[in-house]
């Protein structure tokens, strides 16, 4: 049986007034209707709002804006004319300072809800241009004389993009020429996805299948300086997106580790291997996609860095490995949205390295393996959120771990 406050659900249909206590993890706003939560998008937390129900949950609500009664004074207009309808961003109307606030919290809550942790200060959020920053992007298509653009939200409908202000000015023009002649598309095509460099952009044409098809650039890669290091990433790989934050999230990651030997898992094309290497002895990068790892590889050598060698090995099978059973000095891990795991985080333990770094791009899974990382002896020494993704609900962090009674 239900708890007393859920046994009268608000009916559905129903029309009421409420008021937004602060955003959720999805990005819908909360508001609490007789111990009811219900979820409201394109809301900003203050907001006085009339609604209507459209879901009714054993738990919540979902219901609809009608009529915002009272703006906050967290609420904005969007900047971009598709945001009622465009799944891409979600939190365009609302300020910048209140985006960052409420990743801190969700950074917050599910560290010490899901990690057990305890946070002795607040969580600060680094940020660079809200506008303006994306180097990468997936365009759906619908078919020659159809949508290209984004998914709408909670729906499989594309919306058709004209303008898109979070892109950078490159990929904003290659939107603006797809859209003008869409000859230049694969009929087969269902993604285009846009890539841009320092110098050029890659564009690429996906079929149901996850095939490349059209014309194939037989080099699909960009090149980026990133601070001091030039680096050429693969545009149908990942690479970290936001243009404007990127060094800030390298510095974030390497500042003052130093020492004799690195370890850097999930290491991609060298973003941080090549920085570790600056203060480090030896630096070993392992990445399970072999076509990174050839260019972690040349990005070393184009930068003269000799101190650094790449493993195209699964990071798991890497660690219980004969070879990576040394001791290290230093791990730092990036690893995809699943986060690392029980098996990676004890195999790390395994090595005792005197501090880790965890680069996180979901709360969730970054707070269940810190919490392996606490049963293995380890503590969080500091948490620091990065606004790579604004007007979105998506946060990065970085996490410092060392072992427990170390100074």
């Amino acid at each position: 049986m239900l708890p007393p406050k859920f046994q009268r659900p608000l009916p559905l249909g129903s029309r009421l007034e409420v008021e937004i206590e602060s955003l959720a993890g999805s990005g819908d706003g909360v508001a609490r209707v007789d111990g009811c939560v219900v979820f409201v998008p394109q809301s900003a937390p203050g907001d006085t709002l009339l609604v209507e129900i459209v879901e009714v949950q054993k738990r919540h609500a979902r219901a609809r804006l009608i009529e915002v009664r009272a703006p906050s004074g967290d609420r904005r207009t969007p900047h971009c004319g598709h945001f009622e309808h465009c799944g891409g961003c979600t939190w365009q109307h609302v300020s910048a300072e209140a985006q960052r606030a409420a990743k801190a919290r969700h950074l917050t809550d599910a560290l010490e809800r899901l990690g057990g942790l305890k946070l002795e200060t607040p969580i600060e959020v680094r940020f660079a241009e809200e506008y303006g920053y994306r180097s990468r992007a997936t365009l759906s298509f619908t078919g020659r004389g159809g949508a290209l653009g984004f998914r709408r939200a909670r729906a499989h409908a594309v919306e058709a993009i004209r303008e898109c202000p979070v892109l950078v000015p490159e990929l904003q023009r290659e939107l603006t020429r797809l859209q003008a002649d869409q000859a230049r598309i694969p009929s087969q095509a269902v993604e285009v996805q846009l890539a841009a460099g320092d110098e050029r952009v890659c564009t690429t044409f996906v079929d149901a299948r996850g095939h490349v098809c059209g014309v194939v650039e037989k080099d699909a890669t960009v090149e980026q300086r990133v601070g001091d290091l030039h680096f050429t990433w693969d545009a149908r790989q990942f690479f970290q997106g936001n243009r404007r934050l990127l060094e800030t999230l390298v510095q974030t990651a390497v500042d003052g580790a130093r020492g004799s030997t690195a370890l850097d898992l999930y290491c991609g094309a060298g973003l941080f291997s090549l920085s570790l290497a600056k203060n480090f002895e030896q630096v070993l990068g392992v990445e399970g996609l072999s076509r990174s790892v050839d260019l972690a590889r040349r990005n070393a050598t184009v930068n003269n860095i000799k101190n650094v060698r790449f493993e195209a090995r699964a990071v798991a099978d890497a660690l219980a490995h004969a070879d990576f059973a040394h001791r290290v000095d230093f791990v730092l891990l990036d690893p995809p949205r699943a986060g690392a795991g029980a098996e990676v985080v004890r195999a790390i333990a395994r090595r005792e390295p005197r501090e880790v770094r965890y680069v996180s791009c979901d709360p969730a899974t970054l707070a269940r393996d810190v919490a392996l990382f606490r049963d293995e002896g380890y503590e969080v020494v500091s948490v620091v959120g990065l606004d790579l993704f604004p007007q979105t609900v998506h946060v990065e962090a970085v996490v410092r771990l060392r072992p427990s009674g170390s100074t």
